[in-house]
């Protein structure tokens, strides 16, 4: 049962990665597994019976929510 199409859509719709995340994806060679939208292949490497997907979100698929911004002083 495939089940990287509804963990890659939670990943996304739910904003658990940063922009310069790479997701791994590991499978059986046997299979033809390929990006979904709007996510981009980055590599993809076979090993005999595994082959791994390596992909990412497009850059502008993200709501910087990072808590470590540097402040500012709210007097400017």
């Amino acid at each position: 049962k495939n089940l990287y199409l509804p963990v890659l859509q939670y990943l996304h719709k739910g904003n658990w990665l940063k922009n310069d995340s790479i997701v791994i994806c590991e499978y059986s060679s046997n299979q033809n597994l390929k990006a979904p939208f709007p996510w981009v292949l980055r590599n993809q490497r076979n090993y005999g019976n595994t082959s791994l997907l390596l992909i990412s979100l497009p850059k502008g698929h993200f709501d910087d929510t990072d808590s470590k911004h540097q402040q500012k002083d709210p007097k400017s």
